[in-house]
C-alpha cells in the first residue's frame, strides 16, 4: 500500500469570492504540487507540473479544488536507472548497519537485519524485472518478418 501526501505551494494565484468562498486560481508558471509517497523499500519524491487548476477555500479550509496534469512521461531507461540507483541505495545502507553493528556503535540487529532484508528483497525484485525483460527481448528477437 502506497501512502501519498501531496503539499501544494500556489506561488501565485488570483482571487474571486463565490458567497463566502474564496476560490484561487493557480499559475501554472508558478504553481508547484510537491509529493512525498512511501512504500516498504523507501521513499519517493518529486513535483507535479500542472496546465491548469483552482482551490476554493471556505474560510481557512480547502473546499474544492481541480488541477489539470501536465503529463510528461519519463523514458524507460530513466525509470530503469532510477530503480537500479534505489537498490544501490539500499545495499549501501545495509553495509552501513553491518559496518555500524560489527565496530559496536550500533546496538539495534533488529534495524540491521530489517536494512538487509530490505536489501535483499529489492535485489530480488530487480533481478526477476531484469529477468522479464530479457525474456521479452529473446522473445521479439524470435520473431518472423
Amino acid at each position: 500500500m502506497r501512502n501519498i501526501l501531496l503539499i501544494m505551494a500556489l506561488a501565485t494565484a488570483t482571487a474571486g469570492t463565490l458567497s463566502g468562498q474564496e476560490k484561487l486560481i493557480a499559475s501554472k508558471d508558478k504553481t508547484t504540487l510537491s509529493w512525498l509517497g512511501e512504500k516498504v523499500v523507501g521513499q519517493h519524491s518529486g513535483t507535479i507540473d500542472i496546465k491548469s487548476g483552482h482551490l476554493t477555500w471556505l474560510g481557512n479550509k480547502i473546499a474544492s479544488g481541480e488541477f489539470v496534469i501536465a503529463n510528461k512521461a519519463s523514458s524507460f531507461s530513466v525509470m530503469l536507472e532510477n530503480a537500479v540507483n534505489d537498490v544501490n541505495r539500499l545495499q549501501k545502507e545495509a553495509d552501513e548497519s553491518i559496518q555500524k553493528l560489527a565496530a559496536g556503535e550500533g546496538k539495534d540487529i533488529h534495524q540491521t537485519m530489517i536494512d538487509l532484508e530490505k536489501a535483499e528483497i529489492s535485489f530480488q525484485l530487480m533481478m526477476q524485472v531484469r529477468n522479464k525483460i530479457i525474456a521479452a527481448y529473446e522473445e521479439v528477437m524470435r520473431m518472423q518478418i
